[in-house]
């Protein structure tokens, strides 16, 4: 209570014990107070009030959790937490309604899987999260500019035989030009979230590493067994888990799943030219699976195994 400020954290449920202990211990009762649910949020809400009032303001006015609760002078800067235009609605040149990237609330993070072939990416950083990056979207067939004054030797390899091309600099506004994604990857928090500023500046899409409030998408933890590929996201919430999942995906789906994806992928056009429905397509694959087409593929007798899908699959 002799403390200028306090903040209370997850205090919804107990903020009429709280401020009631305050006030026994001595903090004045029109000490300035407030509540911020959901900070930075679409579905953000600030309760402006005093220690004596708030726990009855914020029960008619249905604050929920989460919500961070201030006590003290901070309380003053009323109008700066007021204002329209937090970070997260910043809008820029063309692209209005854009937001700064923010760890996953309510909303799940959109799954999309996106055609790069051809298509400009620039990737700020030349160490191993760089160059994981760089693998996985040389395999996408992406055009890729590298900025870095110094790169792993694996990249330097990649750059040298012109598999991508390497600016041995510092970032430049101008390295964004003609980009249709972004990726920062550099060991520097300044000059990450300086790439994704300019980035979202010109309505190009970011990621940064390890920083999934700077991020407009995140990667998910993926098994490749092409063309196969099962994503694995937790939302940007345990990239931990993500990976733990994607490990033991690994040991589950071996090459034969490369394999029997290729023989759906060339049986498609018959069965479309069929027009048959997508649930009995799904039917017919799913008995596929349930067949021993996956055990003599893993055995080496592919031809066989391609004869037992069609008989299944009906061309």
């Amino acid at each position: 209570a002799r403390m200028d400020t306090l903040a209370v954290l997850m205090g919804v449920r107990n903020l009429g014990r709280i401020t009631d202990l305050l006030m026994e211990h001595g903090k004045p009762p029109d000490t300035p107070a407030t509540l911020i649910q959901q900070a930075y949020w679409p579905g953000e809400r600030v309760l402006f009030s005093t220690l004596k009032n708030i726990a009855s303001e914020a029960e008619e006015a249905g604050i929920e959790p989460p919500a961070v609760f201030l006590v003290g002078p901070v309380v003053g800067a009323k109008s700066r937490l007021e204002q329209t235009h937090r970070d997260l609605e910043r809008t820029s040149g063309k692209t209005p309604g854009r937001h700064i990237g923010k760890l996953v609330g309510n909303s799940m993070l959109y799954p999309i899987h996106l055609m790069l072939e051809g298509s400009r990416v620039l990737l700020v950083g030349g160490g191993m999260v760089a160059q994981r990056r760089v693998e996985r979207l040389l395999h996408s067939g992406a055009r890729i500019t590298l900025v870095s004054p110094d790169v792993t030797p694996e990249l330097g390899k990649l750059s040298d035989r012109g598999a991508i091309e390497h600016r041995a600099r510092g970032f430049e506004p101008g390295d964004l030009d003609g980009v249709v994604i972004a990726f920062a990857a550099t060991d520097d928090t300044g000059t990450n979230r300086g790439v994704a500023d300019e980035a979202r500046r010109r309505g190009i899409l970011i990621n940064v590493a390890d920083d999934p409030l700077a991020c407009d998408f995140t990667l998910p933890a993926c098994v490749i067994r092409d063309p196969l590929v099962i994503s694995v996201s937790t939302n940007a919430r345990s990239p931990g888990l993500a990976a733990a999942l994607r490990r033991r995906l690994e040991g589950q789906f071996g090459t034969e799943w490369s394999v029997l994806t290729r023989i759906l992928s060339d049986a498609r056009p018959d069965l479309l030219n069929r027009g048959m429905k997508g649930s009995v397509v799904t039917g017919l694959i799913g008995d596929v699976l349930d067949s021993e087409a996956l055990s003599l593929i893993a055995d080496g007798k592919e031809v066989e195994a391609r004869d037992l899908i069609h008989s299944i699959l009906g061309i």
